[in-house]
């Protein structure tokens, strides 16, 4: 039996980990700070404000 697209998407989101504090709060900021306006594994990010802004770095 194959199962359709539906059926496959209601699995994943029944076999989803729940992921404790802090993962679900901090899903687009830890993309900007970690990835600072690349894309990683097709996760798009954008630069972290206040980068753009000065060539110090540290």
């Amino acid at each position: 039996m194959d199962l359709g697209p539906e059926h496959l998407r209601r699995f994943d989101e029944l076999s989803g980990p729940a992921l404790d504090y802090p993962a679900p709060v901090h899903g687009a900021l830890r993309a900007v700070l970690q990835f600072a306006g690349t894309s990683v594994d097709g996760e798009t990010s954008s630069a972290h404000p206040p980068l753009p802004r000065s060539d110090a770095r540290y």
